[in-house]
């Protein structure tokens, strides 16, 4: 897996961990900035049309360069063209040091220890988007049921590890937060 696709995974994450899929049908429309090419055309068909279709959502896709100066224009004037963005690794890090993207702190979701020591991983293309929902929910609610783990993180597909080991992999991160380790 290349850094540009776990990093796209992140990104698209994101969203869905949130829960962007109800806040998406209040809007009614989703614009995403892509790379453009194959790439672009691959989201489309496998993540924006199928969206698009469930939850009647209009998803335009528009090409970026990947600078983060547009992404800095937007958020330094509060005028925001994009609801989500795809970003190389370089330009993440980049946006942390100028203040307008925040790192995930994993310390504050028990660490990733508990993914780890529960062989929660494996090949790693789904990991981003389950630590991101994890955040999310432990964010909200420290101490979550088995049933709301399970529906926070109903937006991730894993084809790898199954969900059991993820599912307790979040118990196991909710104890460590509440235990204070």
């Amino acid at each position: 897996m290349t850094m540009r696709n776990a990093i796209a995974a992140l990104i698209f994450a994101v969203p869905c961990a949130l829960g962007f899929s109800s806040a998406a049908s209040a809007q009614q429309a989703i614009t995403i900035a892509s790379w453009g090419g194959a790439y672009a055309k691959s989201q489309r068909e496998t993540y924006f049309e199928p969206f698009s279709e469930k939850y009647d959502v209009q998803i335009t896709d528009v090409v970026w360069d990947d600078d983060v100066n547009a992404i800095q224009r937007q958020v330094l004037s509060g005028e925001y063209q994009w609801d989500i963005v795809d970003a190389q690794q370089d330009t993440v890090l980049d946006g942390c040091d100028l203040g307008i993207l925040d790192p995930i702190d994993y310390g504050l979701m028990g660490g990733r220890e508990a993914f780890l020591e529960g062989a929660a991983l494996q090949c790693g293309i789904c990991t981003p988007g389950f630590l991101v929902a994890s955040k999310a929910l432990l964010d909200q609610n420290s101490n979550p049921s088995e049933e709301e783990i399970r529906w926070w993180l109903a937006g991730n597909l894993c084809r790898c590890t199954g969900y059991d080991k993820i599912i307790r992999a979040v118990q196991d991160a909710a104890e460590r937060i509440n235990a204070g380790s």
